[in-house]
């Protein structure tokens, strides 16, 4: 069959055949919007993967080296003792430190340094040529720092917090390109569903015309012999303008969709300039029986809004969950131990850390009690409140759900109920319409009344079509207000 199109006849052999299943794998590789729906989940990761960084070691590195000259003490009496005239003083410094967070909360830190230090006195003596001494020596440690907290910070902190808000945010990111999804797959079904109706509405109309343009042929014929009047060819002639301008409608609505699907499963539309598509099929009806108790059950099980909005809520408690381990006093747990090494030369030093001649340690337990902790008792109280709210917005959001199940459901079984009425119907004008022309062929009715009734037939035909892509399209908002557009569409995606 050639489809008519607004620049004339194009046959099916030179179209890009597509069904629907090749629009919906198309739209998902290829739809700019959807494409960059998925950039969130990978920033939301990215997000995720940084809120961890608290728990990254630091090394700590450092090398130095210091000068200092110590002035005559003037309280000096030179008379009685021999004068200081200054001291220079030179300290070289290395340490190195490594130290962080663990996840329990504890906070550590291991620190070893060695420092070399020379001091030069300088003298005066009386009647004496000035003369100095020096006088150096090497430092060095090693030590382990601990604080653990057993209250405050102790079941969560700020780091364990983040972290949990940020994987609740890579799910719901996830739920959202997900909800992206459904709505790409539900509105290019849509968009499919009626450009095949558009192409239905074409062969209609195209049928219309031809078989107004052979009844004006046999009204002519009947003039030119007098068994019509010429007011009834003026008639013809009048059906035979309209229902061209019907079919050039028709013809412009079929272009229209089909751009309209281009753009939706296109990320190029210069490279696809002039590529003509012709869908693929006709409009299947398999009955439907739905089940509200079911549907409402997938709704607020399956819906990426009604799992978005429990990741919320998961969320907000957690966030509580913290803001009362805020009200609790600081209370850590606190230890060290560490090794010292002075001496006059570099080995003997590290030998006094290998031998552990000189230990220290430390232990105990620390106590910070606000008396008011005002801002952590607000903020307590302030998402106490949020928490409430947001569950009632989850019960609204819930109830929104349902009626949207109800109504679809309702659309769905008005819309199947409608393909056998306007069946019936265009039966009865296709019958009537027959009827009529045999009437008029024994001289009992008029041409009048024959172009009305195929007017009536050119309705029934084209409302049978629409009934028949309404309940396809009721089918898939089915689906969507239960959150099962991919099982409907029949569609293996990874939604990442």
């Amino acid at each position: 069959m050639a489809i008519v199109l607004a620049g004339g006849f194009l046959s099916a052999a030179e179209a890009r055949r597509l069904t629907l299943e090749d629009c919906l794998q198309r739209a998902i590789e290829k739809n700019l919007g959807y494409r960059v729906a998925r950039y969130d989940p990978r920033f939301a990761t990215l997000a995720l993967h940084a809120a961890y960084s608290p728990y990254d070691p630091s090394l700590n590195l450092a090398v130095g080296q210091s000068y200092r000259v110590n002035p005559r003490d003037s309280f000096i009496d030179p008379s009685q003792f021999t004068p200081t005239t200054t001291s220079e003083t030179w300290k070289d410094l290395y340490s190195v430190g490594l130290g962080g967070l663990s996840p329990s909360g504890l906070t550590y830190g291991i620190n070893a340094n060695l420092a070399r230090k020379q001091v030069t006195t300088f003298f005066a003596p009386p009647n004496s040529l000035p003369t100095s001494l020096e006088n150096s020596g090497y430092t060095d440690g090693v030590s382990l720092d601990l604080r653990q907290p057993i209250l405050k910070d102790f079941w969560i902190d700020g780091s364990r917090l983040n972290i949990q808000l940020a994987k609740n945010a890579v799910k719901q990111s996830e739920e959202g390109l997900r909800s992206a999804l459904f709505n790409l797959c539900v509105a290019v079904t849509h968009n499919y569903y009626d450009w095949v109706g558009a192409r239905e509405d074409v062969a209609i109309q195209a049928a219309a015309l031809d078989l107004t343009e052979r009844s004006l042929v046999e009204y002519r014929h009947r003039v030119e012999i007098g068994s019509l009047a010429p007011l009834e060819e003026k008639q013809a002639e009048a059906q035979v303008a309209f229902r061209r301008s019907e079919l050039i409608s028709a013809q412009e609505r079929y272009d229209r969709l089909a751009n309209a699907l281009q753009g939706q499963i296109s990320d190029d539309l210069a490279g696809v300039d002039g590529e003509s598509l012709q869908p693929v099929g006709g409009l299947e009806i398999v009955p439907e029986s739905f089940n509200r108790q079911d549907s409402w059950h997938k709704a607020l099980t399956l819906r990426p809004d009604i799992r978005q909005q429990k990741l919320s809520l998961e969320s907000w408690k957690v966030t509580l969950k913290y803001d009362r381990n805020q009200l609790f006093p600081q209370l850590d747990l606190v230890g060290s131990y560490g090794l010292q090494g002075n001496q006059s030369q570099f080995q003997p030093v590290l030998g006094d850390i290998a031998d552990q001649t000189n230990p220290r340690f430390t232990y105990g337990i620390e106590l910070k009690f606000p008396l008011s902790n005002r801002l952590a008792r607000d903020r307590h109280k302030r998402d106490r409140l949020q928490l409430e709210r947001e569950l009632l917005q989850f019960k609204t959001l819930e109830q929104r759900a349902m009626r949207e199940v109800n109504d679809v459901i309702l659309a769905a079984n008005s819309a199947q109920a409608r393909i056998a009425t306007t069946k019936a119907t265009r039966e009865f004008s296709e019958a009537a319409l027959m009827a009529e022309q045999r009437k008029l062929e024994f001289g009992k009715s008029t041409s009048f009344n024959v172009l009305e009734l195929q007017q009536a037939m050119v309705r029934a035909q084209i409302a049978q079509v629409q009934a028949r892509v309404d309940f396809l399209k009721a089918v898939m908002n089915v689906a969507q207000a239960e959150g099962t557009v991919l099982d409907r569409v029949k569609v293996t995606v990874s939604v990442q």
